[in-house]
């Protein structure tokens, strides 16, 4: 599992207000499912990844697992959960899985590419039912995923899946290795 700085932590943290924010509350199904969508059609278009989350195909779909398991308040990364349970909060016992956001997305951790397919992936996929979604999200990158023993999504399938093309993958490869190589 990727470990986080405090900039790839306020960035997932940002990227959820502003769907949040967009879409006046979402549950967090349709929330993961349309983080999903967009962080693929982010890495078919521009070769390198929106946020550094790493996505596990679950029994109902892919999920970007750092987030999953700070919603769920397995700590995972607890200083992840601290920040986003600082700007969320949850419906009541009937909407517990239901999220709005305590505050407007800070866009300076967000470029307009990601805005753009955020709002993309928003207008797509935050509304559709359960079943839809499941049906979408179940494609060949999650069932590689699902046969492996940690269920993790590879990035090169994730893109596949989007309609990566050779040159992208190349490009995404490379740029993979090289935030390696800098990371803090």
């Amino acid at each position: 599992m990727t470990t986080l700085n405090n900039t790839d932590r306020q960035t997932i943290v940002e990227v959820v207000l502003y769907i949040l924010n967009r879409t006046e509350g979402l549950d967090y199904y349709r929330l993961f499912k349309t983080i999903y969508f967009a962080e693929r059609s982010f890495m078919v278009k521009y070769g390198m990844r929106m946020t550094k989350e790493t996505y596990s195909a679950l029994p109902y779909g892919p999920v970007p697992q750092l987030l999953y398991d700070a919603i769920r308040r397995i700590e995972t990364d607890r200083e992840l959960t601290d920040m986003l349970w600082s700007v969320i909060e949850a419906g009541d016992t009937d909407a517990y899985y239901y999220l709005v956001a305590k505050r407007p997305a800070d866009l300076n951790y967000l470029s307009k590419c990601a805005t753009d397919e955020l709002d993309n992936a928003i207008d797509q996929y935050s509304t559709k039912s359960f079943g839809l979604l499941k049906q979408q999200t179940h494609g060949l990158d999650w069932q590689r995923a699902r046969r492996t023993p940690d269920k993790a999504i590879t990035l090169e399938d994730m893109a596949v899946a989007g309609g990566a093309d050779s040159a992208t993958l190349e490009y995404l490869k490379e740029n993979e290795e090289w935030n390696r190589c800098f990371a803090d």
